[in-house]
């Protein structure tokens, strides 16, 4: 839930608390819309599932069709080429995501997000994302 991420007090790191499942989530807005998404740093690119896909009234970029490895074997995944995404005042531009409906119901914060920052850390049951300077 939202109150499992905040702000820090100096406004700049935005703060997440493990879940009871064991991994981070992050409220992410795309096109004015929240989407719950798991902080997966062992994903390269950042993934929805295809009825998010659909909700965020995302098109998929024409004749990019290609195959990703997931942890389940090999899925085919369409690619959207996302204008902007943010997390809390996080913005990231230009972010390119795959998208399929092998997913489920999963949607994945991927490395391709958390490279678009300065840093991010874990310690205990907090991770703490921190923004490039302006």
């Amino acid at each position: 839930g939202m109150a499992d991420q905040q702000s820090s007090a100096n406004g700049k790191a935005v703060i997440l608390r493990r879940d009871a499942d064991g991994h981070f989530w992050a409220n992410a807005m795309i096109n004015g819309k929240s989407l719950r998404m798991m902080i997966d740093s062992g994903a390269s690119i950042t993934a929805i599932s295809d009825a998010a896909r659909r909700d965020l009234g995302l098109n998929v970029d024409a004749g990019f069709g290609a195959f990703v490895t997931t942890a389940n074997g090999p899925v085919k995944v369409e690619r959207i080429t996302i204008q902007q995404m943010a997390v809390e005042h996080i913005i990231v531009d230009t972010l390119t995501v795959v998208t399929s409906p092998q997913f489920g119901d999963t949607n994945v914060l991927g490395m391709n997000f958390l490279d678009q920052l300065q840093s991010w850390t874990v310690s205990g049951d907090r991770m703490t994302l921190l923004p490039k300077a302006e």
